[in-house]
């Protein structure tokens, strides 16, 4: 089996470019050696040697790729004349976030044993992944972070796919042009894709005495003697301890997802001195006991970091802490609440941490795949200019999305776009990372939506983990 023989032209962002190089290599599950331009003395018979730059370089070679590096990237880096002009030109119905060479078309050039293209794949890999256009100074939302709606894959129309997955695909595709062997992408343990379920607890109980209190008072200023008395009532019952709270879904999610062989991720709060009256504390009984009942049934804990910790180094730090005290070992990743994501702080911050991984990066209302790919990576921090020593693990769908504007009743919709995203990851032989909150499941016809994706999820036969299983699967630990 061949190997590529990976060449770049040395330069002032020479770390940007060997890691958009590198992701590029090792998301498609290619066999590698780097190395600049300026090193090579031969290259192998058997092996492929492709090139980046911005001339194809004087180098004998059997068989070779030259790719156009694009000069819009780095001359304005970290501007926002750095940013894609849009419309995206496209090749093929796929959208070219960035082009090199002297022009747009002709895209693709064969020429015997040699092939270049002007599509600057490592670019847009590296824009995609690095959420690039979320560190040029822009419109943002009432936290401060990047909205959807800017987003180039919003603007473009390819939220709804991974597009680095579709340019891998492509890169993979010109190889087999040239007849060389570079072997399958890694598996999943035999299966074609994974998926990975995971959970928010925001909160455990619905019925807290302020909150009680609160929305019985607005609905008696509104006239709402009825719907104020039903409350008093369950809140009564729950107090009793004749009714559950409607949050406290966890056996019902565990029970389910076990029945399947399914485990999932579930992310816990400990900002309990930030939040509102609402929030739990893991300091309190029963808040504790439920985390390590969790843990016990073989269900991963992570850390769901608060609202204030998602640009706050100290306080992730802390967070991390005190969930790792709790269950009695290093907490291994985190979610933020409310999807919130500040580049590069949150990335870094988590890393200055401790965490091994990330599975913040979804467009809060919205499905799909904001870093434009399917697969767990290594992250980069803008600021410093180096790879962390984190993961990415991109949420694909998330409960409110999903359930957004439907009647809670019907969940033919629901269903219908969980295929079309799992059949989309299982195209590219990716993870599909469902969000759904124990929250969302405090009535019969919701726990019967979650149910039935749930389900239809088992049945697609893809391999199954929590997060860290994820990861351990995909880097063969």
């Amino acid at each position: 089996m061949s190997r590529i023989a990976l060449a770049y032209e040395k330069g002032p962002h020479s770390a940007e470019v060997c890691y958009a190089l590198k992701a590029m290599m090792e998301l498609s599950g290619l066999d590698y050696h780097l190395f600049p331009l300026s090193d090579i003395s031969a290259i192998p018979p058997e092996d492929l040697l492709v090139s980046y730059g911005s001339s194809v370089p004087a180098i004998q070679a059997k068989k070779h790729i030259h790719i156009y590096r694009s000069p819009l990237l780095y001359e304005a880096y970290k501007e926002a004349g750095s940013l894609p002009a849009t419309p995206l030109p496209e090749y093929d119905g796929l959208p070219v976030i960035y082009t090199g060479g002297e022009s747009v078309e002709p895209f693709f050039v064969r020429d015997r044993s040699m092939l270049s293209t002007n599509i600057d794949i490592p670019a847009a890999t590296f824009f995609m992944i690095t959420r690039y256009e979320e560190y040029i100074p822009g419109e943002r939302d009432e936290y401060g972070c990047f909205p959807v709606s800017s987003s180039l894959a919003f603007r473009e129309g390819f939220l709804s796919y991974p597009i680095v997955n579709r340019y891998l695909d492509l890169f993979r595709s010109w190889v087999g042009e040239l007849d060389v062997n570079l072997g399958d992408r890694p598996g999943w343990r035999g299966r074609k894709f994974a998926v990975c379920l995971t959970h928010n607890v925001d909160r455990i109980r619905k019925y807290t005495p302020r909150r009680v209190i609160r929305e019985m008072a607005g609905d008696m200023l509104r006239g709402r003697f009825a719907a104020s008395a039903r409350l008093a009532l369950d809140a009564l019952a729950v107090a009793r301890g004749t009714r559950r709270d409607p949050y406290w879904t966890f056996d019902f999610i565990m029970n389910l997802e076990e029945r399947l062989g399914m485990r999932s991720s579930f992310f816990i709060r400990t900002d309990y001195d930030t939040g509102p009256e609402e929030v739990y504390s893991i300091l309190d009984a029963g808040p504790s006991q439920l985390v390590k009942y969790i843990a016990s049934r073989g269900h991963e804990i992570g850390l769901h970091g608060g609202v204030y910790g998602h640009d706050d180094p100290r306080r992730m730090a802390e967070e991390r802490r005190r969930l790792s005290r709790l269950i009695g070992r290093a907490a291994p990743g985190a979610r933020q609440q409310r999807l919130l994501w500040k580049n590069p702080v949150t990335w870094s911050a988590m890393a200055d941490a401790g965490l091994l991984y990330d599975s913040t990066l979804s467009f809060r209302g919205s499905n799909g795949f904001r870093c434009g790919v399917c697969f767990p990576y290594r992250v980069f921090d803008l600021r410093r200019g180096r790879e962390l020593p984190l993961w990415e693990i991109p949420v694909t769908a998330t409960d409110a999305a999903l359930t957004a504007g439907r009647n809670e009743g019907r969940d033919g919709e629901a269903l219908s776009e969980v295929e079309a995203l799992l059949s989309t990851v299982s195209d590219h032989g990716g993870v599909f990372v469902l969000l759904w909150h124990n929250t969302s499941l405090d009535t019969d016809s919701r726990r019967r939506v979650y149910a039935d994706v749930v389900e239809h999820i088992a049945g697609r036969d893809a391999y199954s983990g929590t997060c860290s299983g994820i990861l351990r699967c995909w880097t063969g630990g």
